[in-house]
């Protein structure tokens, strides 16, 4: 039988059966809030119906026409599966320990919290202010 590592055993996930749609901003689950136009789903489907899905694909020209559009060294790019294979790549490189924090923004992308839970970090939030904008200082004060 397996035996899950203690902090993933205590991990608590968010329900994810709530009707969000009423929602206008939602910054929690990773999602697009302004809708793909008729126009750029037919594209969409276009494309992706002219390429070859069941393998994975070579990213090399991808890291070189990105690095030069956005003018950084592709050797200091990481392109991944999105933001949750993002943040584990960076938890999984980094040394931590029980003192370990980390800082995001309330409300922010749900699994800020369930790996925190799951890596045995220290949580700290900030709230955003009445407009949806960052307050550096209260930022600067948690750090």
């Amino acid at each position: 039988m397996l035996k899950f590592k203690k902090n993933v055993e205590k991990a608590k996930r968010s329900s994810n059966i709530e009707d969000r749609s009423h929602y206008i901003l939602r910054l929690d689950r990773n999602e697009k809030i302004i809708p793909f136009n008729n126009q750029y789903k037919r594209k969409l489907n276009k494309y992706i119906n002219n390429i070859d899905l069941n393998l994975y694909p070579n990213l090399k020209s991808t890291y070189v026409k990105l690095s030069k559009f956005i003018r950084i060294n592709n050797k200091n790019m990481l392109i991944t599966e999105g933001v949750s294979g993002a943040i584990r790549n960076i938890l999984d490189s980094i040394s931590i320990n029980k003192k370990t924090e980390i800082v995001v923004p309330n409300p922010s992308f749900a699994l800020y919290k369930i790996y925190s839970e799951i890596y045995g970090l220290r949580l700290k939030t900030y709230n955003y202010d009445n407009n949806f904008n960052l307050k550096l200082n209260s930022i600067f004060k948690i750090i």
